[in-house]
Parts: C-alpha cells; structure tokens; sequence
C-alpha cells in the first residue's frame, strides 16, 4: 500500500512539473511570437503585420476619442493603400499568459522613427487569443504616446 501512495504521489508530482514547463513555454511562445510581430512590421509594414497576427473578431483601440476598430475587415479598411513613411518597432516589457495557456497579455515599448529620423515613443498592451491550431493572434490592442524613456 505504501509503495502504491508513493506511485500515485510521484504521478502528481510530475504532473505539476509537466503543467509548469508547458505554462514556460507557453509564455515563451508568446514573447516570440510579440517578437515576430515587430520584425514583420519593420519588414512589410504595419498593414501587413498587424493583419497577419490579428483574430477576425479583433478590437484595436485609437485612442484620443476616437471609436474602436472592430473586425479584421474594419482594421483592414483603416490603413488605407499607402505604404506608411516611418518604421514602427516595439518589443514586450511584460508577458503574461492565463493557466489554461490559452489567452495572454503583453505589454511593453514601442518606438516610431520617422523619414526625418525624429522619435516618438509610447506603451503597447494587447491581449492575444491561442488558436487551435496552436498559433497566437491578437484580439485587443491599443497604446499610447509617452515622453522619451530615459
């Protein structure tokens, strides 16, 4: 009977242990995957990018009064034909993802260069939704300008 109480606590105990690297990676899924987002960014452009890691039923806050965008076809219609003329990069401060691994948060710095090489700063959360084929998309998004970190 002991040997079979020190079975099933050994069983458990690696349970905890299997969750808690499953939950690592999950985390760290999600950084690369913020990460990769970035990087396509300054390589094909916001539109490109922000349509490619966005969940069809996404919500992108404007800020500054304005109303939100909803939908990937709204957020498609919002950036218009034109390639923008500054680079937009970020990368994540914080990331954060739920026990079931499921849905996550990151938040962090973003930094927009423009054609003349002035700087503008500010802050970044978006909330992102693992979908079933393991991929992580962005369902919420939204920032705001800053002055220049020091």
């Amino acid at each position: 009977m002991k040997n079979v109480v020190l079975l099933l606590l050994a069983i458990a105990l690696s349970q905890v242990v299997f969750s808690k690297r499953n939950h690592v990676a999950a985390i760290e899924q999600l950084r690369n995957t913020e990460l990769a987002f970035s990087k396509l960014c300054g390589e094909k452009g916001m539109k490109a990018a922000f349509l490619f890691y966005a969940d069809k039923d996404v919500i992108k806050a404007e800020g500054d009064g304005n109303f939100p965008i909803i939908g990937i076809d709204s957020l498609a219609a919002s950036f218009g034909n034109e390639r923008e003329n500054f680079k937009l990069e970020w990368y994540p401060t914080k990331v954060e993802v739920s026990a079931s691994d499921d849905l996550g948060y990151t938040i962090g710095n973003w930094i927009i260069t423009n054609a003349d090489n002035t700087k503008k700063y500010g802050i970044y959360y978006t909330i992102w939704k693992k979908q079933k084929n393991g991929d992580w998309k962005f369902v919420f998004d939204g920032g705001n300008s800053t002055p220049e970190p020091k």
